[in-house]
């Protein structure tokens, strides 16, 4: 899998990659009055985020980014619809066409992602559970405020749990109060030392690299001056920039810092001289400085060599053992056993 795959954290909303959307949907859905059909969710989900990231020059162009990403017994999408045509789920249409709209209209720049909030009402509340307290479940499959008690000592893909009460809903836990992700924290707040606190604003120290711990338009990075991390505004295109040997150094992904000029500017082509042989951010297509000096792609297809890359593929592409690129290991739909 790509160890950025956009510059910024979008990668934790993504591929958190895209597929933790749809892990982390609990809320409730009606399924009804139109909107995206379950069985179309997939495939427009990833063409809308491809739109995105051929944009924002993560993927040279439509057919690769969907080659690398797009398999139809992915997890956990596949494994969502399956438990919905089974009757374990709740779809809602329209929240589908919502969230789908959302990953079209990211963005590139880290300033400009969405909030938490935004992320949870577009793409949050897909799926329901329709298990009942005492039922028996796959994960995910209990509504309400149910949640599928899993004996800890299974570990195969299809274990049997028992709904039992007490899910947390996503921000439902005040400032002050005990946490252990933000997911479940109030909107404007983050989990952090195990209790919710505001997010920091700018030049606040911060724990958690990436926007997640800072207010909206700040993003927390690497601070010399107080031997930490902080909340900052990163440096738009043109502007002066201080960190050349990091990805993400630059507000727009489309940007890296360049080395020579201390200044934020377009990535390079795959093929072009670069200056960072072996760092992520200076070539577009998040292909990487070789050790020639030369802007080269990634891995983008299935029985492509990766050894040399670090085992890293791209999307959702998985380095075998064996050095080579392979599809992802397919969801098992546990209602079919």
């Amino acid at each position: 899998m790509d160890s950025q795959q956009v510059r910024s954290s979008k990668s934790i909303l993504v591929a958190v990659t895209a597929a933790s959307i749809i892990t982390g949907a609990v809320a409730c859905g009606s399924g009804s009055g139109g909107g995206v059909p379950v069985e179309e969710f997939r495939g427009r989900y990833w063409q809308a985020w491809c739109e995105n990231w051929v944009e924002c020059r993560a993927y040279r162009d439509m057919d690769t980014c969907l080659a690398a990403n797009d398999f139809p017994f992915g997890y956990p999408v596949y494994s969502r619809e399956a438990a919905v045509r089974a009757g374990a789920m709740r779809y809602d249409a329209e929240k589908g066409a919502a969230c789908i709209e959302w990953a079209r209209t990211w963005g590139c720049t880290n300033s400009g992602e969405p909030t938490r909030q935004e992320w949870t009402e577009s793409c949050g509340t897909i799926f329901d559970g329709t298990r009942r307290i005492g039922e028996s479940c796959l994960s995910g499959e209990c509504g309400g405020d149910g949640y599928c008690d899993i004996p800890d000592s299974c570990s195969e893909a299809c274990c049997l749990g028992v709904c039992t009460e007490g899910a947390l809903e996503l921000a439902s836990i005040s400032i002050g109060d005990a946490c252990s992700n933000t997911y479940h924290c109030a909107f404007g707040s983050y989990c952090k030392g195990g209790t919710c606190q505001p997010l920091e604003g700018e030049g606040e120290p911060c724990t958690e690299i990436g926007p997640e711990s800072c207010v909206t338009g700040l993003t927390c990075f690497s601070d010399d001056s107080i031997g930490g991390s902080s909340c900052q505004r990163l440096p738009g295109h043109g502007e002066w920039c201080t960190r050349p040997s990091y990805p993400a150094s630059c507000d727009d992904y489309r940007d890296f810092c360049d080395p020579a000029t201390l200044t934020c500017i377009e990535v390079r082509a795959i093929g072009e001289p670069c200056n960072t042989p072996g760092i992520w951010g200076e070539c577009e297509d998040l292909g990487r400085c070789s050790p020639a000096g030369v802007c080269e792609e990634l891995p983008t297809a299935i029985g492509q060599p990766c050894a040399d890359f670090n085992y890293t593929c791209r999307g959702q592409l998985e380095c075998g053992a064996d050095g080579i690129c392979a599809a992802p290991e397919a969801a098992v739909d546990c209602h079919a056993q």
